[in-house]
């Protein structure tokens, strides 16, 4: 709803009412010919008042209000109201609602209220375990050659088989020349090691211009993703299969093949060579760690998606999940996902995260997923 009309005894009072109170002097008021005024709040929300004779005679029920961003804000604006004698009929102050309710010059109830927007603080809460839980964390085991190395803030990972990567849980208030330094350090440890490396940005680190920086130090962004976390009791169940489909947990060299090679069947590129090596040599580390799994019709791999188990915390990530193109609506993606919640929910996993693309979201979105933050990486590559 975006218009209410007031019938009103004074319209210029009201007027000051509401333009003083509830915000009603966001754009100029207009006039109209048969004595309405129109007033407008800065959501566009329009207020009509017209002049009558008539008593006004209102339902005890009868109320009409706003929402406030928070709850110290009904509490500032309720002192505001006592402190101008304006009437006060009704408040409430709780940990889920907080209002007040007063009356206009007319005796019209008026409600300024907040309570708790619960997706946004689903998502808070999804977010600060994230960060609590995964951003800093070095896994148990490394596969072969890999080993790390903290740098102030930073935790650097070299010599694994995709390369290098840092990881931090913040950048403890660094900015400036002495942020410019730390991306500096690193872009030095690898050029001399000739190898590349990923930085991964996400949408609420500080400070803002991180992104500029690493660009002007020679990075190149890729595609920026959403994270999103699920419960994963929320989003666990019986996959739903295409006819002819049919899921199957993979550990051979051969199957990590087939699956790089559907890769670069979907997205039209050689440059997942790495996948094969990567995934063999996690699972020999640490075969505990890491669960792949191939949707298959007949010998063809339609479909290759994997979990990894964050031990110690709360949290299994997904990973994968391409389709052949073919393949794709026939709700395989979302077989992957309920299979692999299963596997988490039966090892005592919480949540579910996901690093998602634009096609990926939407589907997740509708299983449950909560978006909480995005995520960009960003690559240093050798000349």
């Amino acid at each position: 709803m975006k218009h209410l009309a007031l019938p009103v005894s004074d319209q210029a009072r009201s007027r000051r009412f509401y333009e003083t109170y509830f915000g009603f002097d966001a754009e100029p008021a207009r006039s109209y010919d048969d004595d309405v005024l129109m007033l407008y709040n800065a959501e566009g929300f329009a207020l009509a008042l017209k002049p009558t004779m008539e008593p006004i005679r209102l339902p005890s029920f009868l109320h009409f209000g706003v929402q406030l961003p928070s709850a110290d804000a009904v509490r500032a604006f309720r002192a505001r109201l006592a402190a101008d004698n304006i009437p006060i009929v009704e408040e409430w102050d709780e940990s889920e609602y907080v209002s007040v309710k007063c009356l206009d010059p007319d005796g019209y109830i008026v409600e300024a209220g907040w309570e708790p927007d619960h997706i946004d603080a689903l998502a808070a809460e999804l977010l600060a375990a994230h960060d609590r839980q995964l951003r800093a964390r070095v896994p148990d085991a490394l596969p072969a050659g890999e080993v790390f190395q903290s740098d102030g803030p930073l935790l650097r990972f070299s010599g694994g088989p995709g390369g290098g990567w840092v990881l931090y849980r913040h950048l403890a208030g660094l900015e400036g020349a002495a942020l410019d330094e730390l991306i500096a350090r690193q872009v030095s440890f690898f050029a001399e090691r000739g190898e590349r490396f990923e930085w991964k940005y996400y949408g609420h680190d500080l400070p803002p211009d991180l992104p500029e920086r690493l660009l002007a130090a020679g990075f190149l962004s890729e595609p920026t993703e959403t994270v999103v976390i699920a419960r994963v009791a929320d989003v666990a169940a019986e996959p739903q299969l295409h006819r002819g489909v049919s899921l199957r947990e993979v550990t051979a060299r051969a199957d990590f093949e087939r699956i790089a090679a559907m890769e670069r069947s979907v997205w039209g590129d050689d440059d997942h060579g790495w996948l094969p090596d990567t995934l063999e040599s996690e699972l020999e580390v640490d075969p505990g760690s890491l669960t792949i799994v191939v949707a298959e019709a007949g010998d063809t791999v339609v479909c290759a998606a994997w979990i990894r188990y964050a031990a110690g915390t709360e949290f299994a990530t997904l990973f994968g999940g391409a389709t052949l193109a073919e393949w794709r609506r026939r709700g395989i993606y979302r077989a992957t996902v309920a299979y692999r919640a299963n596997l988490a929910g039966q090892r005592g996993f919480r949540y579910l995260g996901v690093d998602a693309s634009d096609d990926s979201r939407p589907i997740l979105e509708r299983l449950g997923f909560v978006p909480v933050t995005t995520t960009t990486p960003y690559i240093w590559s050798p000349r």
